[in-house]
């Protein structure tokens, strides 16, 4: 039998109170935004951080939504509290397309290295130039994210089995 206390014990452990895995849609997105939404109000989380949160939950998720490679593939969402840090985490994770790889890396580099004001610029410049309609993916959604964290995204795409597996973990 599978003991569900060791399986919460080990995910308190790394400061996780919410996660999910399975089938993201609309309906999903809709329902666990919901739920976090309530989590985050009975811990007492001020105003403006659960509004950071909820905004890179649903980017996260509508990424899951639109450009995992298979949608009747595994999506995961964590989020949680780092003690270490002292910040709110936001993180999910799906299988992409191999020939996504250099696109999703070249972006999220980019983005790691700007500072508050230069996100700003240029998630106003990408909205003005509307560079990404051509581009499925990692467009305005990840600058958002970056924007909204308060440290660079952290990212990491591995190989798991024939497939390449993308996650993403935003601090707040």
């Amino acid at each position: 039998m599978i003991n569900l206390l060791d399986a919460h014990n080990i995910l308190e452990q790394d400061g996780i109170f919410f996660s999910f895995s399975g089938r993201v849609t609309q309906t999903v997105l809709v329902g666990l935004g919901s739920a976090i939404e309530s989590k985050l109000q009975d811990l007492h989380v001020p105003r403006r951080t659960i509004t950071d949160i909820f905004s890179i939950f649903t980017e996260q998720m509508q990424n899951m939504i639109n450009y995992a490679k298979d949608h009747d593939n595994l999506g995961l969402f964590i989020m949680g509290y780092s003690k270490k840090r002292e910040r709110y985490f936001v993180g999910s994770g799906n299988y992409i397309d191999e020939e996504d790889i250099p696109n999703i890396t070249q972006k999220l580099g980019k983005l790691q290295v700007m500072s508050k004001s230069e996100l700003k610029d240029f998630y106003l410049q990408t909205r003005r130039d509307d560079r990404d309609v051509e581009n499925e993916g990692a467009g305005l959604g990840l600058i958002e994210i970056a924007r909204r964290a308060s440290e660079p995204i952290e990212y990491e795409i591995a190989e798991k089995g024939e497939h390449m597996f993308f996650q993403i973990i935003a601090y707040i």
